[in-house]
């Protein structure tokens, strides 16, 4: 994957990597629906990704066929959810591809669909050792879901 585009619900657009190929994917997902799971193809690149609500709908996954599947938030409690996306970019073959990201979900109050405590959960997965870390961190904030590195 050269580069990864999100529209959060609150309004906000974040902007990664390079979108010059001529394969591109979209989606939307319907109001109320929340993102459970995220499945992650990566080998020495994020090859690929897909997603499924809490209503079951999955979309993807998008992209190519390389690498180790994996499907992060799997076995979560039900009221935590992807709340946003990190993540880091490298210069590979004269185009930039996306190398890591760092997935966080949240806890959420489903009547007033806001997020609670306790802290968020992250994920990281480097694609180029091809490892994946998941932990607890503490919440000091808003995240901002923009702090990508090149």
């Amino acid at each position: 994957m050269t580069g990864l585009k999100i529209r959060y619900s609150d309004g906000r657009n974040t902007e990664h990597g390079e979108f010059t190929f001529e394969e591109k994917y979209s989606f939307d997902i319907e109001p109320g629906e929340r993102i459970k799971t995220v499945l992650v193809g990566s080998g020495w690149l994020i090859d690929r990704l897909g997603f499924t609500t809490d209503s079951g709908t999955k979309y993807g996954p998008y992209g190519g066929p390389g690498g180790n599947e994996r499907i992060i938030g799997e076995g979560l409690p039900d009221t935590r959810f992807l709340s946003y996306v990190k993540g880091g970019i490298a210069h590979t073959q004269s185009h930039e591809a996306i190398v890591e990201l760092s997935l966080v979900f949240h806890y959420y109050n489903l009547e007033s669909n806001e997020k609670v405590r306790p802290p968020p959960y992250l994920y990281m997965v480097s694609a180029e050792i091809d490892d994946i870390r998941a932990e607890y961190y503490s919440d000091d904030g808003d995240y901002s879901g923009e702090e990508w590195s090149d």
